[in-house]
């Protein structure tokens, strides 16, 4: 902070919260990320095809009475646990992260050497 008040600088900062970052990935965003990072159409289709079968349903059971619900479609989310997991969250989050430090603000903080 004393360089950045040396310099006569402004100095701001953000945080990106990941918390339920799995839970909160949009499809239509993951989709949109294949076809920015040039994914082979018929994998970006074969995945397409994958997530919209990944419906769920409730069910209720009560006094030897049960209630389903019909078959719910889940927008939004990547399983916990698959294996493409990890790759799809970091193909989802890395246009942002190119953006940042493509626009090149930021603020550089020395150290003292010796």
């Amino acid at each position: 902070m004393k360089q950045a008040y040396g310099r006569h600088r402004n100095v701001h900062s953000a945080f990106l919260d990941y918390l339920k970052a799995f839970d909160s990935t949009a499809h239509s965003w993951l989709v949109e990320v294949f076809y920015i990072y040039k994914i082979h159409p018929v994998l970006v289709e074969f995945l397409k095809t994958t997530m919209t079968h990944w419906p769920t349903s409730l069910q209720v059971n009560m006094n030897n009475n049960s209630i389903k619900t019909d078959e719910i479609p889940i927008r939004c989310g990547i399983f916990q646990g698959d294996s493409l997991s990890p790759l799809w969250f970091c193909l989802a989050m890395n246009p942002s992260s190119s953006m940042l430090n493509r626009i090149g603000y930021g603020f550089r903080i020395k150290t003292d050497s010796h």
